[in-house]
This record gives C-alpha cells, sequence and structure tokens, in this order.
C-alpha cells in the first residue's frame, strides 16, 4: 500500500481531501477523529469521548463499520481509502 486518501463531505459536497503516507489503520483513525473535532463544539466533543457505556455519551466520533474505507464523522464526515 502506498498511503491513504482521504476526502470529507458534508452532505454529499467535497470539503476535503489529502493523501496520507503509509500509516496503520488506527493512525488513519486518529486523523479522521481530529479532523471530524473542527465542527463539533466543546461539549460534543467531550460527551463524544465519554466510555461508551456512559448515558451522555454521543457518537459524534464514532468509526463507521470495521471494514474498508475507514468513516468517521456524521456530517460532515471523512473516509479513508488506502491508496
Amino acid at each position: 500500500m502506498a498511503g491513504w486518501q482521504i476526502t470529507g463531505f458534508d452532505s454529499s459536497i467535497e470539503i476535503y481531501s489529502a493523501k496520507l503516507p503509509d500509516l496503520s489503520k488506527s493512525e488513519v483513525v486518529e486523523i479522521l477523529k481530529r479532523l471530524c473535532c473542527t465542527s463539533l463544539s466543546f461539549e460534543e466533543i467531550r460527551r463524544s469521548s465519554l466510555r461508551k457505556n456512559d448515558k451522555d455519551r454521543l457518537s459524534l466520533l464514532d468509526r463507521s463499520g470495521s471494514e474498508l474505507p475507514i468513516s468517521i464523522g456524521e456530517n460532515p464526515y471523512f473516509i479513508a481509502e488506502p491508496i
């Protein structure tokens, strides 16, 4: 694998595009979460960072699915695909 292609969307409109070097999936997930945080409030970030069993937790930074492509966020959301 030569790296990753990251694309960000707001609804169906592309808002961001970049290439990443060959990183692990967990490293790519962390980058996508950080990109998502740019559109969240402090409170949304805090609540999305709580433990999964916390009743006040939000899922705004959760990964969608477990396979490729890697997708994080709701709207906007970011996708990473190997290139």
